[in-house]
C-alpha cells in the first residue's frame, strides 16, 4: 500500500548519542510505527554503522532510511562500499532478532549526476544486497520514474518537489512511498519567521487570526 512520510534532515550535525536522546521520547510518545532517518549512519565504519542501526532498532523503530553519501567528502560512497554496509546491516539485524526492520536505501546518485542509468544500476545493486526499499530524492521526470519502478521489485520512494507534488500521479506510475522531505518543515519555519517579523514591525498580530 502506498505510504506518506514526513522527515526533516539535519545532516549529522549532532552526535549519534544526542540523536538517540532526541529519538527516544518521540518513539515513546506515539503509538504509530516510527521509521528513522539515520542519514549516512553517523560513521563510515561498517561496524559502527551496524551498531547505530541496532541501537535504533532496540528503541522500537520499525524502519530506517540510510543514504549513500559520504558526509566527510560530500560525494557518493563507492558502490561496493555501500553494498558492504547494507549487507552488514541486514546480517546484524537478523542476528539480533530484528529481521523485519525495513531498510530504505537512499541513493543520492540522481542528485549528484542527474542521470537515471547510474541511478538504476545502484538501485538494483542495493536491491540485490537485500534491502526493502529504494529512496531516490531529486527524481521528478515521469519517464525516468517509470523506468525505475519497472526495473525494481522493491518499493520505490520519491521525495516531494515542485515538479513531483502529486502523490496520486506518482503512485499511478508505480511509486509506493512518497516523502515530504524537508518541505513541510521549511514552509512552517518560513511562516513563523514571516509572522514574527510582521508582528515585530507593526506591533499588531491581526494576521495570525485571518
Amino acid at each position: 500500500m502506498p505510504r506518506l512520510a514526513f522527515n526533516t534532515e539535519y545532516g549529522e550535525q549532532c552526535s549519534f548519542a544526542e540523536f538517540l536522546n532526541q529519538l527516544k521520547p518521540i518513539v515513546n510518545a506515539v503509538s504509530i510505527p516510527i521509521s528513522v532517518d539515520i542519514e549516512s549512519g553517523y560513521s563510515n565504519d561498517i561496524n559502527t554503522i551496524c551498531q547505530h542501526v541496532l541501537a535504533v532498532a532496540k528503541l522500537g523503530a520499525v524502519g530506517i532510511n540510510i543514504e549513500d553519501s559520504d558526509k566527510v567528502t560530500g560525494k557518493l560512497r563507492p558502490q561496493e562500499q555501500q553494498i558492504a554496509i547494507l549487507v552488514a546491516i541486514k546480517n546484524t539485524l537478523n542476528r539480533h532478532g530484528f529481521s523485519q526492520l525495513f531498510i530504505n536505501a537512499r541513493t543520492d546518485c540522481f542528485l549528484q549526476t542527474a542521470k537515471i542509468g547510474p541511478t538504476i544500476t545502484r538501485s538494483l545493486a542495493y536491491q540485490a544486497a537485500g534491502i526493502d526499499g529504494v529512496f531516490v530524492p531529486g527524481l521528478t521526470d515521469s519517464a525516468a520514474i517509470k523506468q525505475l519502478t519497472t526495473a525494481l521489485s522493491v518499493p520505490v520512494n520519491i521525495m516531494a518537489d515542485e515538479l513531483a507534488s502529486d502523490s496520486r500521479r506518482l503512485f499511478a506510475q508505480g511509486v509506493q512511498r512518497f516523502s515530504l522531505g524537508n518541505a513541510l518543515f521549511d514552509v512552517t519555519k518560513h511562516f513563523i519567521l514571516t509572522a514574527s517579523c510582521s508582528f515585530n514591525n507593526s506591533k499588531n498580530c491581526d494576521h495570525l487570526f485571518q
